[in-house]
Protein backbone atom coordinates (compact mmCIF):
# COMPACT_ATOMS: atom_id res chain seq x y z
CA UNK A 1 0.00 0.00 0.00
CA UNK A 2 2.92 2.35 0.71
CA UNK A 3 4.57 1.52 -2.66
CA UNK A 4 0.86 2.45 -4.15
CA UNK A 5 0.63 5.71 -2.38
CA UNK A 6 3.60 6.89 -3.17
CA UNK A 7 3.09 6.34 -6.72
CA UNK A 8 2.45 9.93 -8.52
CA UNK A 9 1.22 10.17 -12.13
CA UNK A 10 -0.13 12.56 -13.94
CA UNK A 11 -0.98 12.95 -18.32
CA UNK A 12 1.51 14.40 -20.43
CA UNK A 13 -0.20 17.38 -20.40
CA UNK A 14 -0.05 18.07 -16.93
CA UNK A 15 2.81 17.07 -15.87
CA UNK A 16 4.21 19.70 -18.08
CA UNK A 17 2.00 22.15 -16.49
CA UNK A 18 3.16 21.56 -13.30
CA UNK A 19 6.71 21.26 -13.29
CA UNK A 20 6.11 24.90 -14.36
CA UNK A 21 3.24 26.20 -11.99
CA UNK A 22 3.16 27.93 -9.36
CA UNK A 23 1.37 27.50 -6.04
CA UNK A 24 -2.42 25.20 -6.63
CA UNK A 25 -5.40 27.16 -5.81
CA UNK A 26 -7.22 30.26 -6.75
CA UNK A 27 -8.98 33.15 -5.99
CA UNK A 28 -12.85 32.82 -7.11
CA UNK A 29 -13.94 36.23 -8.88
CA UNK A 30 -16.59 37.92 -10.58
CA UNK A 31 -20.11 35.89 -11.99
CA UNK A 32 -24.00 35.96 -11.93
CA UNK A 33 -26.06 33.99 -10.05
CA UNK A 34 -26.16 30.40 -10.50
CA UNK A 35 -25.78 26.79 -9.97
CA UNK A 36 -23.13 24.52 -11.24
CA UNK A 37 -23.31 21.15 -12.92
CA UNK A 38 -20.51 18.04 -13.02
CA UNK A 39 -19.12 16.59 -16.32
CA UNK A 40 -17.60 13.18 -17.18
CA UNK A 41 -14.05 12.66 -18.61
CA UNK A 42 -13.14 10.80 -22.05
CA UNK A 43 -14.27 7.19 -22.04
CA UNK A 44 -9.65 6.67 -21.40
CA UNK A 45 -8.47 5.67 -17.57
CA UNK A 46 -9.09 8.19 -14.87
CA UNK A 47 -6.52 9.30 -12.70
CA UNK A 48 -7.83 8.66 -9.51
CA UNK A 49 -6.26 6.42 -6.22
CA UNK A 50 -8.78 4.13 -4.13
CA UNK A 51 -7.79 4.85 -0.63
CA UNK A 52 -7.69 2.03 2.83
CA UNK A 53 -9.90 3.33 5.47
CA UNK A 54 -7.95 5.22 7.93
CA UNK A 55 -8.66 8.22 10.38
CA UNK A 56 -6.50 10.44 7.76
CA UNK A 57 -6.60 10.64 3.92
CA UNK A 58 -4.47 12.07 1.39
CA UNK A 59 -5.71 11.28 -2.06
CA UNK A 60 -3.42 11.45 -4.86
CA UNK A 61 -3.40 10.79 -8.48
CA UNK A 62 -3.51 7.75 -9.87
CA UNK A 63 -4.27 5.90 -13.15
CA UNK A 64 -6.86 3.41 -12.61
CA UNK A 65 -9.88 1.43 -14.37
CA UNK A 66 -13.07 1.03 -12.49
CA UNK A 67 -16.19 -0.43 -12.99
CA UNK A 68 -19.24 1.73 -14.23
CA UNK A 69 -22.00 0.53 -11.89
CA UNK A 70 -24.11 3.42 -13.58
CA UNK A 71 -22.90 1.71 -16.79
CA UNK A 72 -21.45 4.84 -18.03
CA UNK A 73 -22.56 5.77 -21.55
CA UNK A 74 -21.64 8.23 -24.14
CA UNK A 75 -23.58 9.69 -27.03
CA UNK A 76 -20.10 10.43 -29.29
CA UNK A 77 -20.29 14.15 -28.97
CA UNK A 78 -17.00 15.61 -27.42
CA UNK A 79 -15.00 18.91 -26.41
CA UNK A 80 -11.89 19.53 -25.65
CA UNK A 81 -10.74 17.93 -28.90
CA UNK A 82 -6.96 17.64 -28.50
CA UNK A 83 -6.29 18.13 -25.07
CA UNK A 84 -6.01 15.58 -21.86
CA UNK A 85 -9.01 16.73 -20.67
CA UNK A 86 -11.03 15.75 -23.86
CA UNK A 87 -14.38 14.84 -22.51
CA UNK A 88 -17.43 12.73 -24.07
CA UNK A 89 -21.06 13.64 -23.32
CA UNK A 90 -23.54 11.07 -21.49
CA UNK A 91 -26.32 9.76 -23.30
CA UNK A 92 -29.77 11.75 -22.84
CA UNK A 93 -30.79 8.73 -20.14
CA UNK A 94 -27.99 9.35 -18.13
CA UNK A 95 -29.95 10.95 -15.42
CA UNK A 96 -29.10 11.66 -11.85
CA UNK A 97 -32.17 12.85 -10.26
CA UNK A 98 -33.84 9.49 -8.22
CA UNK A 99 -33.39 9.93 -4.39
CA UNK A 100 -32.73 5.67 -3.20
CA UNK A 101 -35.27 4.04 -1.52
CA UNK A 102 -34.14 2.94 2.21
CA UNK A 103 -35.56 0.93 4.28
CA UNK A 104 -38.99 1.72 6.71
CA UNK A 105 -38.72 3.65 9.85
CA UNK A 106 -34.74 4.55 9.29
CA UNK A 107 -34.23 8.03 8.57
CA UNK A 108 -30.90 9.82 8.09
CA UNK A 109 -30.85 13.83 8.81
CA UNK A 110 -27.67 14.57 6.79
CA UNK A 111 -26.02 18.08 7.18
CA UNK A 112 -23.47 19.02 4.80
CA UNK A 113 -20.88 22.05 4.01
CA UNK A 114 -19.03 23.83 1.36
CA UNK A 115 -16.88 26.19 2.08
CA UNK A 116 -14.12 28.27 0.00
CA UNK A 117 -11.34 29.13 2.61
CA UNK A 118 -9.70 31.46 0.58
CA UNK A 119 -6.41 30.59 2.32
CA UNK A 120 -3.70 32.90 1.22
CA UNK A 121 -5.46 35.88 2.58
CA UNK A 122 -7.49 34.41 5.53
CA UNK A 123 -4.73 32.08 6.92
CA UNK A 124 -1.80 33.98 5.17
CA UNK A 125 1.12 35.20 7.76
CA UNK A 126 1.08 38.65 6.26
CA UNK A 127 -2.29 38.82 6.05
CA UNK A 128 -5.30 38.01 8.29
CA UNK A 129 -2.59 35.16 9.93
CA UNK A 130 -6.03 32.83 10.82
CA UNK A 131 -7.73 35.71 11.88
CA UNK A 132 -8.79 34.27 15.23
CA UNK A 133 -9.70 30.89 14.43
CA UNK A 134 -12.47 32.85 12.54
CA UNK A 135 -13.65 30.18 9.86
CA UNK A 136 -13.38 27.01 12.52
CA UNK A 137 -15.61 29.20 15.29
CA UNK A 138 -18.38 29.45 12.49
CA UNK A 139 -18.08 26.19 11.80
CA UNK A 140 -18.94 25.46 15.33
CA UNK A 141 -21.33 28.02 15.88
CA UNK A 142 -23.49 25.96 13.31
CA UNK A 143 -22.79 22.67 14.56
CA UNK A 144 -23.70 22.79 17.85
CA UNK A 145 -27.37 22.17 17.19
CA UNK A 146 -26.58 19.38 14.71
CA UNK A 147 -23.19 18.62 13.67
CA UNK A 148 -22.03 18.28 10.19
CA UNK A 149 -21.98 14.81 8.99
CA UNK A 150 -19.77 16.30 5.59
CA UNK A 151 -17.69 19.44 4.58
CA UNK A 152 -15.63 20.18 1.67
CA UNK A 153 -13.56 22.97 1.41
CA UNK A 154 -11.79 24.69 -1.09
CA UNK A 155 -8.82 26.96 -0.81
CA UNK A 156 -7.57 24.59 2.22
CA UNK A 157 -4.03 24.18 2.37
CA UNK A 158 -4.18 22.43 6.16
CA UNK A 159 -7.27 20.80 7.23
CA UNK A 160 -6.23 20.02 10.61
CA UNK A 161 -6.02 23.56 11.49
CA UNK A 162 -9.11 24.29 10.58
CA UNK A 163 -10.97 21.41 12.01
CA UNK A 164 -8.54 22.57 15.33
CA UNK A 165 -10.07 25.92 15.43
CA UNK A 166 -13.44 24.28 15.55
CA UNK A 167 -12.61 21.75 18.19
CA UNK A 168 -13.37 19.25 16.47
CA UNK A 169 -10.11 17.61 15.63
CA UNK A 170 -10.99 14.44 17.98
CA UNK A 171 -14.24 14.20 16.24
CA UNK A 172 -13.91 14.43 12.69
CA UNK A 173 -12.07 12.33 9.84
CA UNK A 174 -9.93 14.18 6.99
CA UNK A 175 -9.56 13.31 3.55
CA UNK A 176 -6.65 15.16 1.80
CA UNK A 177 -6.63 16.18 -2.31
CA UNK A 178 -4.09 17.84 -4.30
CA UNK A 179 -5.16 21.47 -5.29
CA UNK A 180 -5.90 22.49 -2.08
CA UNK A 181 -9.45 20.33 -1.77
CA UNK A 182 -10.03 18.89 1.21
CA UNK A 183 -12.97 16.49 2.94
CA UNK A 184 -14.14 16.22 6.75
CA UNK A 185 -16.64 13.46 7.68
CA UNK A 186 -18.38 12.69 11.09
CA UNK A 187 -16.66 9.72 11.85
CA UNK A 188 -19.43 8.63 15.02
CA UNK A 189 -21.68 8.49 12.41
CA UNK A 190 -20.10 7.21 8.96
CA UNK A 191 -17.25 4.58 7.99
CA UNK A 192 -14.92 5.97 5.22
CA UNK A 193 -15.10 2.98 3.06
CA UNK A 194 -13.10 4.38 -0.09
CA UNK A 195 -11.99 7.37 -1.77
CA UNK A 196 -9.81 9.09 -4.61
CA UNK A 197 -9.32 12.16 -6.61
CA UNK A 198 -9.92 12.57 -10.30
CA UNK A 199 -8.31 15.15 -12.64
CA UNK A 200 -11.49 16.98 -14.80
CA UNK A 201 -10.35 20.02 -16.21
CA UNK A 202 -7.66 22.82 -16.25
CA UNK A 203 -7.29 26.43 -16.12
CA UNK A 204 -6.41 28.34 -19.33
CA UNK A 205 -2.98 30.15 -19.41
CA UNK A 206 -4.55 33.15 -19.44
CA UNK A 207 -5.18 32.63 -15.79
CA UNK A 208 -3.15 30.09 -15.11
CA UNK A 209 -2.91 27.82 -11.39
CA UNK A 210 -2.88 24.79 -12.34
CA UNK A 211 -5.04 21.43 -12.41
CA UNK A 212 -8.30 21.41 -11.30
CA UNK A 213 -9.89 17.77 -9.93
CA UNK A 214 -12.85 16.38 -7.95
CA UNK A 215 -11.73 15.41 -4.53
CA UNK A 216 -14.35 11.74 -3.83
CA UNK A 217 -15.05 9.57 -0.86
CA UNK A 218 -17.94 6.90 -0.44
CA UNK A 219 -19.05 6.01 3.24
CA UNK A 220 -21.64 4.44 4.72
CA UNK A 221 -23.97 5.21 8.00
CA UNK A 222 -23.02 3.07 11.17
CA UNK A 223 -26.41 2.52 12.39
CA UNK A 224 -28.60 2.08 8.93
CA UNK A 225 -25.85 1.65 6.73
CA UNK A 226 -27.05 3.99 4.07
CA UNK A 227 -24.14 5.19 1.10
CA UNK A 228 -23.40 8.34 0.78
CA UNK A 229 -20.91 9.42 -2.83
CA UNK A 230 -19.36 12.90 -1.70
CA UNK A 231 -17.80 14.79 -3.86
CA UNK A 232 -16.00 18.13 -3.36
CA UNK A 233 -14.44 20.20 -6.56
CA UNK A 234 -13.27 23.47 -6.82
CA UNK A 235 -13.52 24.86 -10.62
CA UNK A 236 -11.06 25.92 -13.51
CA UNK A 237 -10.29 29.86 -14.08
CA UNK A 238 -11.07 32.06 -15.78
CA UNK A 239 -14.53 32.17 -13.94
CA UNK A 240 -17.27 30.78 -16.39
CA UNK A 241 -14.51 29.45 -18.86
CA UNK A 242 -14.93 25.70 -17.73
CA UNK A 243 -10.97 26.12 -18.48
CA UNK A 244 -9.08 24.62 -21.09
CA UNK A 245 -11.61 22.47 -22.31
CA UNK A 246 -14.30 24.05 -22.14
CA UNK A 247 -17.57 24.04 -20.22
CA UNK A 248 -19.56 21.64 -20.93
CA UNK A 249 -15.80 19.10 -21.06
CA UNK A 250 -15.89 20.44 -17.06
CA UNK A 251 -19.34 19.21 -16.21
CA UNK A 252 -18.80 15.73 -18.45
CA UNK A 253 -15.67 14.76 -16.50
CA UNK A 254 -17.85 15.39 -13.20
CA UNK A 255 -20.50 13.78 -14.50
CA UNK A 256 -18.12 10.59 -15.55
CA UNK A 257 -16.82 10.53 -12.36
CA UNK A 258 -20.23 9.97 -10.66
CA UNK A 259 -20.93 7.03 -13.15
CA UNK A 260 -17.85 5.32 -12.84
CA UNK A 261 -17.36 5.16 -9.29
CA UNK A 262 -20.70 5.59 -7.28
CA UNK A 263 -23.06 2.69 -6.69
CA UNK A 264 -26.68 2.54 -7.41
CA UNK A 265 -27.50 2.55 -3.87
CA UNK A 266 -25.52 6.12 -3.05
CA UNK A 267 -26.76 9.48 -1.94
CA UNK A 268 -24.64 11.64 -4.23
CA UNK A 269 -24.23 15.00 -3.12
CA UNK A 270 -21.00 17.43 -5.50
CA UNK A 271 -20.67 20.17 -3.76
CA UNK A 272 -17.91 23.21 -4.23
CA UNK A 273 -16.63 26.68 -5.76
CA UNK A 274 -17.39 25.67 -9.36
CA UNK A 275 -15.98 29.41 -10.40
CA UNK A 276 -19.17 28.87 -12.44
CA UNK A 277 -22.45 30.88 -12.73
CA UNK A 278 -26.08 29.19 -13.71
CA UNK A 279 -25.55 31.18 -17.26
CA UNK A 280 -22.57 28.88 -18.17
CA UNK A 281 -23.33 25.80 -19.85
CA UNK A 282 -20.97 23.86 -16.86
CA UNK A 283 -24.15 24.49 -15.12
CA UNK A 284 -26.39 23.74 -17.67
CA UNK A 285 -25.49 20.43 -18.03
CA UNK A 286 -25.21 20.01 -14.09
CA UNK A 287 -28.78 20.98 -13.06
CA UNK A 288 -30.13 18.62 -16.31
CA UNK A 289 -29.01 15.70 -14.65
CA UNK A 290 -28.78 16.54 -11.18
CA UNK A 291 -30.76 18.43 -8.42
CA UNK A 292 -29.35 21.95 -8.27
CA UNK A 293 -30.22 22.58 -4.61
CA UNK A 294 -28.89 25.45 -3.38
CA UNK A 295 -26.58 28.11 -4.47
CA UNK A 296 -24.87 30.94 -3.02
CA UNK A 297 -24.78 34.65 -3.62
CA UNK A 298 -20.56 35.31 -3.28
CA UNK A 299 -19.31 36.10 -6.90
CA UNK A 300 -22.41 36.22 -8.15
CA UNK A 301 -23.11 32.94 -7.08
CA UNK A 302 -20.75 30.35 -7.84
CA UNK A 303 -20.85 27.77 -5.06
CA UNK A 304 -23.20 25.19 -4.95
CA UNK A 305 -24.69 21.77 -3.79
CA UNK A 306 -25.81 19.27 -6.16
CA UNK A 307 -27.32 16.82 -5.43
CA UNK A 308 -29.77 13.19 -7.18
CA UNK A 309 -31.53 14.09 -4.03
CA UNK A 310 -34.06 16.74 -4.31
CA UNK A 311 -37.46 18.38 -3.34
CA UNK A 312 -38.92 16.92 -0.32
CA UNK A 313 -35.77 14.98 0.63
CA UNK A 314 -34.28 18.45 1.14
CA UNK A 315 -35.01 20.23 4.79
CA UNK A 316 -32.86 23.16 5.18
CA UNK A 317 -30.62 25.38 3.65
CA UNK A 318 -28.76 28.35 5.01
CA UNK A 319 -26.05 31.17 4.28
CA UNK A 320 -23.66 30.81 7.19
CA UNK A 321 -21.59 33.92 6.69
CA UNK A 322 -17.78 34.44 5.28
CA UNK A 323 -16.07 33.85 8.53
CA UNK A 324 -13.09 35.89 7.22
CA UNK A 325 -12.92 34.71 3.71
CA UNK A 326 -14.03 36.19 0.83
CA UNK A 327 -17.13 33.07 0.19
CA UNK A 328 -19.96 32.62 2.10
CA UNK A 329 -20.20 28.79 3.78
CA UNK A 330 -23.56 27.41 2.68
CA UNK A 331 -25.29 24.70 4.56
CA UNK A 332 -27.77 22.19 3.51
CA UNK A 333 -29.90 19.26 5.56
CA UNK A 334 -31.32 16.31 3.78
CA UNK A 335 -33.96 14.15 5.20
CA UNK A 336 -32.80 10.37 3.72
CA UNK A 337 -34.27 6.70 4.29
CA UNK A 338 -32.28 4.55 5.83
CA UNK A 339 -30.85 1.60 4.84
CA UNK A 340 -31.60 -1.95 7.12
CA UNK A 341 -28.53 -2.97 9.30
CA UNK A 342 -28.83 -6.69 7.88
CA UNK A 343 -30.26 -9.07 5.19
CA UNK A 344 -33.37 -8.89 6.38
CA UNK A 345 -33.17 -7.73 9.67
CA UNK A 346 -34.38 -9.56 12.84
CA UNK A 347 -37.99 -9.36 11.59
CA UNK A 348 -36.82 -10.99 7.89
CA UNK A 349 -35.12 -13.94 9.96
CA UNK A 350 -38.37 -14.31 12.15
CA UNK A 351 -39.83 -14.88 8.39
CA UNK A 352 -37.75 -17.84 7.08
CA UNK A 353 -38.03 -19.30 10.86
CA UNK A 354 -41.80 -19.53 10.30
CA UNK A 355 -41.22 -20.22 6.41
CA UNK A 356 -38.97 -23.02 7.31
CA UNK A 357 -41.07 -24.94 9.80
CA UNK A 358 -41.77 -28.51 9.95
CA UNK A 359 -43.64 -29.28 6.96
CA UNK A 360 -43.37 -29.85 3.14
CA UNK A 361 -42.54 -26.17 1.50
CA UNK A 362 -43.88 -25.83 -1.79
CA UNK A 363 -41.88 -24.95 -5.03
CA UNK A 364 -43.37 -21.24 -4.57
CA UNK A 365 -42.32 -21.45 -0.61
CA UNK A 366 -38.77 -22.31 -1.64
CA UNK A 367 -38.88 -19.52 -4.88
CA UNK A 368 -39.71 -16.81 -2.40
CA UNK A 369 -37.41 -17.83 0.43
CA UNK A 370 -34.43 -17.93 -2.57
CA UNK A 371 -35.78 -14.60 -4.21
CA UNK A 372 -35.42 -12.78 -0.30
CA UNK A 373 -32.01 -14.39 0.39
CA UNK A 374 -30.47 -12.02 -2.94
CA UNK A 375 -28.93 -8.82 -1.93
CA UNK A 376 -32.63 -6.98 0.09
CA UNK A 377 -31.65 -3.59 -1.41
CA UNK A 378 -32.09 -4.60 -4.45
CA UNK A 379 -35.69 -5.00 -3.82
CA UNK A 380 -36.02 -1.95 -1.50
CA UNK A 381 -36.65 -2.16 1.90
CA UNK A 382 -40.73 -1.36 1.49
CA UNK A 383 -40.56 -4.09 -1.17
CA UNK A 384 -39.27 -6.71 1.20
CA UNK A 385 -41.66 -5.47 4.27
CA UNK A 386 -44.25 -6.15 1.93
CA UNK A 387 -43.29 -9.51 0.58
CA UNK A 388 -42.90 -10.59 4.03
CA UNK A 389 -46.38 -9.49 4.86
CA UNK A 390 -47.91 -11.40 2.66
CA UNK A 391 -45.95 -14.58 3.13
CA UNK A 392 -46.91 -14.13 6.86
CA UNK A 393 -50.61 -13.65 6.33
CA UNK A 394 -51.00 -16.54 3.62
CA UNK A 395 -49.24 -19.10 6.01
CA UNK A 396 -52.16 -18.26 8.48
CA UNK A 397 -55.44 -20.30 8.81
CA UNK A 398 -58.54 -18.21 7.40
CA UNK A 399 -59.61 -17.61 10.35
CA UNK A 400 -55.73 -15.52 11.84
CA UNK A 401 -55.52 -13.69 8.81
CA UNK A 402 -57.83 -10.68 8.98
CA UNK A 403 -56.75 -10.17 12.46
CA UNK A 404 -52.80 -9.99 11.14
CA UNK A 405 -53.51 -7.97 8.28
CA UNK A 406 -55.96 -5.42 10.38
CA UNK A 407 -52.59 -5.34 13.11
CA UNK A 408 -49.99 -4.81 10.34
CA UNK A 409 -52.09 -1.84 8.75
CA UNK A 410 -52.43 -0.04 11.90
CA UNK A 411 -48.35 -0.55 12.60
CA UNK A 412 -47.30 0.48 8.70
CA UNK A 413 -50.72 3.63 9.41
CA UNK A 414 -50.37 5.41 6.50
CA UNK A 415 -47.39 3.99 4.78
CA UNK A 416 -46.82 2.58 1.14
CA UNK A 417 -46.58 -0.67 1.81
CA UNK A 418 -49.47 -1.50 4.46
CA UNK A 419 -50.28 -5.21 3.31
CA UNK A 420 -53.98 -5.29 1.56
CA UNK A 421 -56.63 -7.90 2.13
CA UNK A 422 -57.26 -8.72 -1.26
CA UNK A 423 -53.37 -9.49 -1.94
CA UNK A 424 -53.31 -12.09 0.97
CA UNK A 425 -55.12 -14.53 -0.41
CA UNK A 426 -54.63 -17.78 0.70
CA UNK A 427 -52.02 -19.26 -2.64
CA UNK A 428 -50.30 -21.52 -0.30
CA UNK A 429 -52.19 -23.99 2.21
CA UNK A 430 -51.22 -23.43 5.71
CA UNK A 431 -49.02 -25.98 7.51
CA UNK A 432 -50.55 -27.07 11.11
CA UNK A 433 -46.99 -26.49 12.07
CA UNK A 434 -46.61 -23.76 11.23
CA UNK A 435 -49.65 -21.38 11.65
CA UNK A 436 -49.12 -21.17 15.63
CA UNK A 437 -45.77 -19.80 15.23
CA UNK A 438 -46.82 -17.45 12.57
CA UNK A 439 -49.52 -16.16 15.20
CA UNK A 440 -46.73 -15.95 18.00
CA UNK A 441 -44.61 -14.10 16.05
CA UNK A 442 -47.59 -11.00 14.88
CA UNK A 443 -48.60 -11.07 18.41
CA UNK A 444 -45.26 -9.86 19.68
CA UNK A 445 -44.66 -7.34 16.71
CA UNK A 446 -43.14 -9.45 14.26
CA UNK A 447 -40.20 -9.98 16.56
CA UNK A 448 -38.37 -6.63 15.60
CA UNK A 449 -38.50 -5.03 12.04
Amino acid sequence: AAAVASAWVLPTAAAKAVAGAGAPGCQAAGGEAGECSATAASPQRDQVLLQLPTRVHHAKTLLLQAENPYRWRTNGVTEGEGEWCLAYAPTSDFMLKTCPAGSVGQRVQLKVLTYNLYWWNLFGAKFQNGNGGSAGKLIAENGDDEPFDFMGFQECEEISRVMKDAGLSATYGTIVGNHAVAVAYRVAAWTHLVSGLVEVAEDRPEQWWGMRGVLWARFKHTQTGRTVFFMNHHGPLPVGSGGRCGRRATAWNLLRTIGTYAQEEDTIILVGDFNSDATTATIQELEERMHRVFTGNSFGGVDHILSNCGGAHVTGRKILGKGGSDHDALQVMFALEGRGAGLLGAGGLNFLAARCHPGRASSLQLSLVSALEVDWHRFGGSALLHMQDLEFARCMPTRDRAEFVEGRRRSHRGQRNAPIGTECAPRIPPSPARAPHVRALSRQGWGGR
